[in-house]
């Protein structure tokens, strides 16, 4: 696959670098997707909800592959189990790049995932780990930005979206428990922060302010784990350097 996009719950993808995947996607790319975890602890919607969600998100990306694995929401680890499982699923897939979680965020599975994610591309490479699959190697990593209460950094390269950015609008919306739809919104028990519209308020100008940047209407950061050059899988991935 050009691309393996790894997020800690279904929604993550489509939320931090759905614009960059569906822009991929739209270019002919094969891009997937893991969710590493059913979203069982979430305080809005099923895991049996969720799945279905993100089938349609799946859908609007226009994505080759999405799988779910079950390594625990709330208590995501890094450790040789849950690797093994992620190993695996690169060994069969084998992406040029992934795509995951920054290192900084607020939440936990976030942070895990980001570890994980590096990980486990890393053992894919060793011939001895006990995984199953002949080993691959990993091209690059590009780690999106989540939420922090932290200042933005500064990221190494930033994808002009604005070409996809309504496939991203689509693809997030398609999660009605998550953000805006199902839920009673007047039942404060229920309540959180990405189902309010100060989110999506947030969401808008953050992804205009990063497009602003780099001289386009929306934009979506990423850190890289080498240095951007023209050959990069992420500056291919969206077209640029690339017949």
């Amino acid at each position: 696959m050009d691309c393996l996009a790894i997020g800690a719950h279904a929604d993550d993808v489509e939320l931090f670098a759905g614009g960059t995947v569906a822009l991929a996607c739209r270019l002919g790319r094969r891009v997937g997707i893991v969710d590493l975890t059913r979203g069982e602890m979430a305080t809005r919607g099923t895991p049996e909800g969720r799945a279905e969600e993100a089938r349609s998100a799946a859908a609007i990306l226009g994505i080759q592959v999405r799988e779910t694995l079950d390594l625990g929401d709330g208590e995501l680890a890094n450790h040789n189990p849950n690797r093994r499982q992620l190993v695996e699923v690169i060994r069969r897939l084998r992406p040029r790049l992934i795509l995951t979680h920054w290192r900084e965020d607020r939440h936990p599975d976030h942070r895990r995932a980001h570890e994980l994610a590096r990980d486990a591309a890393f053992f894919s490479y060793v011939g001895e780990f006990p995984a199953a699959g002949e080993r691959w190697e990993v091209e690059a990593l590009a780690y999106f930005l989540g939420n922090t209460l932290e200042p933005e950094p500064r990221v190494d390269w930033v994808v002009d979206i604005g070409a996809a950015i309504e496939t991203k609008r689509a693809a997030t919306e398609a999660y009605k428990t998550q953000f805006f739809g199902d839920a009673d919104e007047a039942d404060d028990r229920k309540a959180t922060y990405i189902s309010s519209r100060d989110f999506w308020e947030y969401f808008d100008r953050r992804s205009r302010l990063w497009g602003h940047l780099i001289d386009a209407d929306h934009g979506e950061p990423f850190m890289l784990d080498r240095p951007a050059h023209a050959g990069h899988p992420l500056v291919e991935l969206v077209g640029v350097g690339r017949e």
